[in-house]
């Protein structure tokens, strides 16, 4: 394809044949004619995605993702849209033809942008892909916490405390009682009813003092994504 350089890369012969045998599937089942161009347009939308996702993911099946080659931004050069649109197509995409992916490693793969607010004692985490932002929205707001969003939806502002249980949610056992031992060290008795998440959650949000001392604490003891993600603001947090 003579514009989009990239078009001979992303697709070879065999995915070039699955794409035609999905739309001759569309259109040869009574839908001849009748299929609306939003849905044909997500539909090559969801190959080209498929294609990129393939080409750029870091450390194949890792669940990291080259963010960059990925951008928004890039993706409105190579098919002359806008970004805004780039970036609305990849949540539709994602919605209607879902792609599996370990968001956790993907969030861990951003730990050299992630920044620390000091005015706002917030964390700031920078959201370069829309179902990124969904996800880790979405996680944390499932386990009690609380977001601040800027408009656009390009970073996560989360309070240290929500973090640390942010961190002690995506963790097996073993680490969980880890981390329950580190807030008792740090922070004197946890509550008596260790299966009561509520209970939990207000014990993590008392410690506005001590947050950052343990999330720096955690960084090395917690083998974890999350952790990882963290690594890049330590001088902040110790």
């Amino acid at each position: 394809m003579e514009n989009n350089l990239e078009y001979d890369v992303l697709f070879d012969a065999e995915r070039k044949a699955e794409a035609f045998d999905k739309i001759a599937e569309l259109f040869y089942n009574k839908n001849f004619s009748t299929l609306p161009k939003s849905e044909i347009d997500l539909l090559m939308f969801h190959f080209y995605m498929d294609s990129l996702l393939d080409n750029y993911s870091v450390d194949k099946g890792s669940g990291k993702i080259d963010f960059n080659a990925c951008s928004d931004h890039r993706i409105a050069q190579q098919l002359g849209i806008t970004p805004q649109k780039a970036r609305n197509l990849k949540v539709k995409s994602q919605a209607r033809y879902p792609r599996e992916y370990d968001w956790k490693k993907a969030l861990a793969s951003l730990k050299d942008r992630v920044r620390y607010d000091e005015q706002k004692k917030k964390i700031v985490i920078p959201m370069p892909d829309p179902n990124l932002y969904e996800e880790v929205s979405n996680f944390i707001e499932e386990n009690g916490g609380f977001i601040e969003v800027q408009r656009s939806g390009n970073y996560i502002q989360i309070r240290p405390e929500y973090y640390i249980f942010l961190i002690y949610e995506s963790v097996d056992e073993n680490k969980q009682k880890l981390i329950l031992r580190e807030l008792q060290e740090k922070n004197g008795p946890l509550p008596v009813s260790q299966d009561d998440k509520v209970e939990r959650i207000n014990h993590v949000l008392s410690m506005t003092d001590n947050g950052l001392a343990i999330l720096a604490s955690l960084i090395d003891k917690i083998d974890s994504p999350l952790t990882m993600a963290l690594r890049g603001i330590r001088s902040f947090l110790e």
